[in-house]
């Protein structure tokens, strides 16, 4: 556990309102020794899916030891539980609502001895409200982790295999086609896909066609600078997903894409995995 561990929170609360600063408050109260770096607050409001692409493609860049707070919850208040999650020296927070999915795949606990727990620790907050979980129950145990609690004392073991995963949170393979869920158009229009670069080796790829929601060729390139004018290119960008771009464009407006539509390709080449799902 490094010296000043590091607490990093994730919401869709934007910076107009005082919710971010009472949750930093929370955090300053009960884990002074800590350094709090926000990942974001501009996730759109309610969007898990922008949510959880946020966290994932983020959480390697924190030292082991961190502690990451994710607070999109569309479902405050309610039955859905509050998970704990742990993965390669990492602790994760959050509802349960796929905004972990995306760091927690299918079928993986076992082999990356990933760790789950159902928080039940009560509020223990001033204000114990009903719809800030955030900063009444999260906040608190995202200090208490921080300061190095077992999290065996805050919850109860869970399946990691259990944890709720929305249809876009892993892509789908039929032979050589591939269907995948935009997660994410940033600024740029650059769309990108549920596809892990880890899940679709770069190197080898021949050819690859987008049949739906249109037909496009789309060129395997390495850089955005490599895609031909006029045209589409996919390749693995910064946040260690497949991505469709054009070079100095929109693929998005190109396409007519948004995130949550989901999209299906074909490839060629030894690269081409034989099954992903």
């Amino acid at each position: 556990m490094p010296s000043r561990p590091t607490i990093a929170v994730l919401t869709d609360f934007g910076q107009e309102d005082p919710y971010v600063g009472q949750m930093k408050g929370v955090l300053a109260g009960l884990a002074p020794e800590a350094t709090v770096v926000d990942i974001s607050h501009q996730v759109r409001p309610f969007d898990v899916m922008q949510g959880a692409f946020y966290l994932a493609a983020s959480w390697r860049f924190f030292p082991e030891g961190s502690v990451l707070v994710g607070v999109v919850d569309p479902g405050v208040g309610t039955e859905r539980r509050l998970v704990i999650g742990k993965r390669e020296g990492r602790f994760f927070l959050g509802p349960d609502n796929g905004l972990l999915a995306l760091v927690f795949g299918p079928n993986s606990g076992e082999a990356t001895g990933e760790r789950v727990w159902e928080l039940t620790m009560p509020p223990v907050s001033v204000a114990r409200s009903n719809t800030f979980h955030g900063r009444d129950i999260l906040a608190p145990a995202a200090a208490k982790l921080a300061q190095g609690v077992d999290p065996r004392r805050l919850g109860r073991p869970l399946d990691p295999e259990a944890l709720h995963r929305p249809a876009w949170a892993a892509p789908e393979q039929r032979g050589r086609e591939t269907m995948a869920h935009i997660l994410h158009v940033d600024r740029f229009g650059n769309c990108l896909l549920n596809l892990p670069e880890s899940l679709w080796p770069e190197a080898g790829l021949e050819r690859v066609e987008l049949l739906a929601p249109l037909l496009q060729p789309l060129t395997p390139v390495r850089t955005y600078a490599e895609i031909p004018a006029a045209g589409v290119g996919v390749l693995v960008g910064s946040q260690g997903y497949w991505e469709l771009a054009a070079n100095q464009g929109n693929a998005a407006a190109v396409l007519g894409l948004a995130p949550g539509m989901r999209i299906a390709m074909e490839c060629s080449g030894a690269a081409c995995p034989p099954h992903i799902s």
